[in-house]
């Protein structure tokens, strides 16, 4: 932000929103679902049937629901160039520290 007042969860926000152009929401209610929060997507529809946490308990969907996490997009440009393998893990387990 402009006061410098950018959170951590601000930037990683943000920097998702640069990395990814998908978009999740509930198929029923129409909510979109930005990273951290829930849903339910289907185990044979998968992605193509997601709902929110709120509308979970009022569907009725023939197959089983799993409950998911909606991941932060990271950038991977800390992996582009590296050489050895031991560089690649400490990179790695950096890039997705921060990855709730």
């Amino acid at each position: 932000s402009e006061s410098g007042d950018e959170t951590i969860e601000d930037h990683q926000l943000i920097t998702h929103r640069k990395l990814t152009n998908k978009i999740f929401g509930c198929l029923i209610c129409g909510t979109q679902l930005e990273p951290r929060q829930l849903l339910y997507e289907c185990g044979t529809c998968h992605e193509s049937y997601t709902i929110c946490t709120n509308c979970y308990h009022s569907d009725i969907h023939p197959h089983k629901m799993y409950l998911e996490p909606i991941q932060y997009a990271v950038d991977g440009t800390l992996l582009d160039e590296i050489t050895y393998v031991y560089d690649a893990l400490v990179n790695s387990f950096e890039l997705f520290s921060n990855r709730r």
